[in-house]
């Protein structure tokens, strides 16, 4: 690796947001650990950033993330636009593109970059909050939560966005999966394994009196069918400090099963299916498939879902005065079939 892929690398790093803003990064040492070079080569790629203004070295403190810097464009090509990709509640020092759901989505939204010729900008969500949308942004794909006031504030500023969710409150482009049929799928396959009395769970984030609007979809989806099938349903909402905990959370789940009678759970937030501790579980929103012998997942692609988020956002950059667009992506299944072939599983497309 030499200075100039090194002087990439870093470069890579703060603008996706494994450095953040107003922090050090590695010390020389370990840099030279991480990419396998000599000191000097990491030496020479920190002088250039420093120069750029990107870094300040800062004594004792280190070198400091002082700017998150341009993306750069190609010489004498048609690179003429730059799309903005943040996931609001994206793992601190993690890159999104590395992360389940937010990842898959970024495979989606960089084939549609490379193909329509376009730069791409990942930030996590501390570089969003630090840095907001630079001015050389061209459009802007939002997901994760609270998406209602980034939008808004985006809007604002005049720079097209499309949010990958389906948010009433506000006009603006929004390219999501449906949430209220995934819902509905959820509920029929209860009543057809034979599961009268059901428990929807869904998860609450720290910081926030409300279950995101998405997890609200499927919830009312499943009502809408159980009250046909009907199932008895209870519902059980999982803060995020007491999932930080999962044997705790698996003891308080089976003791509900305990209590209540409940044969089988659903859960609304996609969440590891593995603390529901062998019980009969439907999971709608898992973002990482693995196979799993007693759960049935509802999903949705979601590299296909930034594609066409990312495909959205590049007909509105050229042409402000389309109309606006709520498109939703139908689920698909990933179900346990039997008792005796639950070592396998069929995806139905």
């Amino acid at each position: 690796m030499k200075k100039n892929d090194v002087y990439q690398a870093i470069r890579y790093r703060i603008m996706s947001g494994e450095y953040i803003l107003d922090h050090a990064i590695p010390a020389e040492r370990d840099l030279t650990s991480i990419f396998h070079v000599s000191r000097v080569t990491v030496r020479s790629a920190i002088k250039a950033l420093v120069e750029e203004g990107v870094l300040e070295r800062n004594g004792r403190c280190g070198t400091i993330v002082r700017a998150v810097p341009y993306p750069e464009r190609e010489k004498e090509s048609n690179r003429s636009k730059t799309i903005l990709y943040v996931f609001f509640s994206s793992i601190a020092g993690i890159r999104i593109e590395q992360d389940a759901e937010p990842g898959v989505i970024y495979r989606g939204v960089e084939a549609y970059a490379n193909r329509a010729g376009c730069s791409l900008m990942v930030q996590s969500e501390e570089n969003y909050s630090l840095h907001g949308v630079p001015d050389f942004v061209d459009g802007v794909i939002v997901g994760g939560k609270d998406l209602l006031g980034h939008v808004r504030e985006i809007r604002r500023r005049g720079i097209p966005v499309v949010a990958l969710s389906l948010i009433p409150e506000v006009d603006a482009d929004m390219v999501g999966w449906d949430d209220f049929g995934a819902g509905q799928s959820a509920a029929l396959r209860m009543a057809e394994l034979g599961h009268r009395e059901v428990c929807l769970t869904a998860l609450q984030y720290q910081g926030e009196d409300y279950l995101q609007p998405s997890f609200r979809r499927r919830i009312a989806g499943f009502l809408d069918i159980a009250h046909e099938e009907k199932l008895t349903v209870q519902k059980l909402i999982i803060h995020e400090s007491e999932h930080r905990d999962d044997n705790k959370l698996r003891r308080r789940l089976r003791r509900l099963k305990q209590e209540t009678g409940v044969t089988a759970f659903v859960d609304c937030s996609g969440q590891d299916p593995d603390i529901f501790s062998g019980i009969p579980a439907v999971s709608i929103g898992a973002p990482q498939m693995r196979p799993h012998p007693t759960t049935d997942f509802f999903f949705c692609d979601h590299e296909r879902l930034g594609y066409l988020a990312a495909e959205r956002l590049g007909a509105v950059m050229n042409n402000a005065a389309t109309d606006r667009l709520r498109l939703l992506i139908p689920i698909k299944t990933r179900l346990v079939l039997n008792k005796q072939d639950r070592k396998q599983s069929v995806l139905f497309r």
